[in-house]
């Protein structure tokens, strides 16, 4: 990711901001938004918020679903890019080909700008960046550690082969910051070879909420931090199937 990969395996990137509200939320406000990312994003979609909640009965515990606020969808002509907004909350996403950082990190600020313009928050109370990759081989048997670092180690006296398994582990960064790395394997029906699931998320929320002005500052933390975290967990040998193609 720190590098312009031929075959990036990025299969969604994800940045989130949630915010500390200075007025109540209106629903006009997401045609106003709209109005100024159409050019962009002309198509759109609302959906119900649907949240579960767990109610106690004299019987026991049992599951309800509630309607929560509702969310809208900004997309692309092609639908590979969208914007989620709902209460006080906008998500930018970007789907399969990524492209580079600063094509990714142009929406991010345009929307943003749009979202701060027409809600008038306080402050950033949260900022999220996440990148999901995959990566495939196309070969039956691999050692694993030629391809990725992030995997589960085991005592040597259990054999050293993974069939199937996945990990998470939080990372304490400065900053208020947190890398959560998950790891696993990616088993489909009808696919040849192994697959991979990297999925990098990484968060800045603090005591205190962040100033407005701060989120270029924080998002380019925030994406160094993953990049750096990529490039960590991959071999030379993995390098060479973002240059060449799948092996």
């Amino acid at each position: 990711m720190s590098k312009n990969y031929k075959f990036p395996p990025i299969t969604e990137a994800v940045c989130e901001f949630r915010f500390e509200p200075s007025q109540t939320w209106d629903s006009t406000f997401f045609g106003l938004i709209y109005d100024r990312l159409k050019g962009s994003f002309p198509k759109k979609r609302q959906e119900l918020g649907v949240k579960i909640e767990l109610g106690q009965l004299p019987e026991g515990a049992r599951q309800q679903v509630v309607t929560g606020p509702p969310r809208m969808k900004f997309l692309s002509e092609d639908e590979k890019s969208l914007v989620q907004i709902t209460n006080d909350v906008i998500s930018i996403n970007k789907l399969k080909p990524y492209d580079k950082w600063d094509s990714f990190k142009g929406t991010i600020l345009q929307s943003l700008s749009a979202f701060v313009e027409i809600n008038q928050p306080k402050a950033i109370r949260r900022i999220g960046t996440r990148y999901i990759n995959r990566i495939e081989i196309t070969v039956d048997h691999i050692d694993l550690d030629e391809y990725l670092l992030a995997v589960p180690g085991l005592p040597k006296e259990i054999p050293q082969v993974f069939d199937k398994w996945v990990q998470r582990v939080e990372v304490p960064f400065p900053c208020n910051g947190r890398l959560i790395l998950q790891s696993g394997s990616i088993r489909e029906k009808g696919i040849e070879g192994v697959a991979f699931l990297l999925d990098l998320d990484f968060i800045i929320e603090g005591p205190e909420p962040m100033s407005l002005g701060s989120a270029e500052e924080m998002i380019e933390f925030a994406h160094h931090s993953v990049e750096d975290a990529f490039e960590a967990c991959i071999t030379d040998k993995t390098r060479k199937l973002f240059e060449h193609g799948k092996q």
